[in-house]
């Protein structure tokens, strides 16, 4: 629950000024034995860690576009967020009050990297001082990070910064809990292949430093560091999407998703998975950023998300994703290999399987799923026989439909059904919002499929598309989250992307209605029609 408190200055009898503060009444206790619970309520963080830009927005903050990305983190079950690297708007910890997220607050990434050492020494403690007192109202807030794989990890130069960092938290605000986010590899060579007796050692001089002790890829040594440290929480601060280390390799490529290390042990609070939202930057020629999130830069969810959803969520989910080895892949530096999950696509066009057996995963928190291609029942599987929640089908590819039914006992809860999709006949836009403010500034985001005759979507001929918006309006950004494609954000053309592309359209400040066309090569055609309505004070 939110609250307001309001704040009047007087002089003289007479009221100069008022300024109104929102706030929240919350209780969280951190367990050493038991873990996080809020309100008296044990709790698990299913988290992601998200950067700030907005893809074809930029880095300028938009709180509808943001609001929009946090409903369908929401819908995959997603209760926290971990702030990366850096002090966001306030009008997203506003959204998050609102929407009933729990914030790690991070002030810093790196510290003293590159040539910037001086910036860092000058400004360290007026910028860390700044997000605490900001941020400190905000009951969405429940714990402070100081930095993210910073250098010369456990050096006595570098913890004693950590120590001056944490102790500044604690001065300033003594309610929240801080921590650092400890990456595996910022490390000397002889820890990183060298025994795991010398990495828990090394890994406890920085948990002597801070409150809970964050960690960044290293489920596989969770129960170690434990056993060293029996009263040191731990948090997932960086997890992988789908795969897991294994024993002494960061990258193990084992197909077990990170969330099991959470639920399986009540010392382990949470994960954050890198990263909810893919972002621009951080990549290498021909991408423009980075393309492993869970959702795409248009705000599309990716299959892999409804994996998360099944492990996340309260409410029943099956998804069906088949494994598509034509699929136009991304691309991927070796680096980030791990962060990659197969290649999966949620259609059930696939021309190239034809005569051919096709893979698929049907992603659910069922205890049983059914699996149904053209009416006929081609078998059901139960969850508790794939500890790891991936349920895997082979069968020949039959075009037509295929449908997944999530069972609790014999009762049927949920349902995802797929069809072949025929040739392009028209264009679908959807807009998110279908009045706007004459206020020059709201948007509406269009989804444009291209579609066949029956509505199915293609998800195989990719168009190139051309966008006219008639009225008091403007075209603020287009985009079909692919991260390699050259096109500008700023235009009226977008080719889509399996299928979809996405237009984000800006109100003007006179009221009226707003007409936006699609079209293609092809006679392929499509609109939409928005409201555009006076606001009264």
């Amino acid at each position: 629950m939110l609250y307001e408190a309001q704040t009047t200055i007087y002089c003289d009898n007479t009221e100069v000024d008022r300024y109104c503060t929102s706030f929240g009444i919350r209780e969280v206790k951190l367990d050493t034995q038991k873990g996080l619970f809020l309100n008296g309520h044990s709790l698990k963080l299913k988290g992601v860690c998200i950067h700030h830009d907005l893809g074809c927005l930029g880095a300028a903050y938009h709180d509808t576009a943001m609001k929009r990305r946090l409903q369908k983190l929401k819908e995959m079950g997603c209760n926290s967020i971990r702030f990366a690297h850096n002090p966001m708007a306030p009008e997203l910890l506003d959204l998050c009050d609102q929407m009933g997220f729990l914030v790690v607050d991070e002030a810093f990434d790196k510290w003293k990297s590159l040539f910037y050492e001086h910036l860092y020494d000058e400004w360290w403690e007026k910028d860390l001082e700044a997000m605490l007192l900001r941020d400190r109202n905000h009951p969405s807030v429940f714990m402070w990070s100081v930095g993210n794989e910073v250098e010369n990890q456990g050096q006595p130069s570098m913890l004693k910064m950590l120590e001056q960092l944490v102790g500044f938290c604690h001065e300033k605000d003594p309610t929240r809990s801080v921590t650092y986010a400890l990456e595996p590899h910022n490390t000397p060579i002889s820890l990183r292949e060298g025994s795991i007796e010398a990495k828990v050692e090394h890994t406890k001089q920085l948990a002597q430093r801070v409150d809970v002790l964050g960690l960044n890829y290293q489920e596989q040594w969770y129960e170690h560091y434990r056993a060293a440290m029996p009263d040191m929480l731990i948090l997932g601060t960086e997890t992988f999407p789908y795969y897991r280390g294994k024993d002494n390799r960061v990258k193990g490529y084992l197909l077990m998703n990170p969330w099991f290390d959470v639920a399986n042990h009540d010392y382990v609070i949470g994960q954050f998975v890198w990263s909810g939202i893919d972002y621009l930057g951080e990549t290498s020629y021909p991408s423009k950023g980075w393309s492993s999130g869970l959702i795409d830069t248009c705000g599309f969810r990716k299959p892999v998300s409804y994996l998360q959803q099944s492990l996340w969520s309260n409410q029943p989910v099956v998804h069906i994703a088949a494994f598509n080895e034509h699929m136009k892949s991304e691309f991927n530096p070796t680096w980030t290999m791990h962060w990659k999950s197969p290649a999966m696509e949620d259609h059930w066009t696939f021309p190239d399987y034809g005569g051919k057996l096709i893979r698929l995963v049907t992603f659910t928190n069922c205890e049983s799923v059914e699996l149904i291609v053209n009416d006929e029942l081609y078998g059901e599987r139960k969850l508790v026989d794939y500890p790891n929640h991936l349920i895997l089908w082979e069968l020949p590819y039959t075009p037509g439909k295929i449908r997944a039914v999530g069972r609790n006992g014999n009762e049927k809860v949920c349902e995802h059904e797929l069809t072949t999709a025929g040739t392009p006949y028209a264009l679908k836009l959807e807009a998110d919002r279908t009045v706007l403010p004459a206020d020059g500034h709201e948007i509406s985001h269009v989804e444009v499929t291209v579609i066949d005759q029956h509505g199915i979507i293609v998800p195989n001929q990719d168009v190139e598309l051309t966008f006219k918006l008639h009225g008091n309006g403007r075209i603020l950004g287009v985009d079909n989250g692919d991260l390699t494609s050259d096109e500008p954000y700023k235009g009226n053309e977008r080719r889509t992307h399996r299928g979809r592309c996405l237009v984000v359209v800006q109100s003007g400040n006179v009221a009226g209605e707003l007409l936006l066309q699609a079209s293609a090569d092809g006679g392929l055609l499509g609109e939409t029609r928005l409201k555009v309505e006076q606001e009264y004070k």
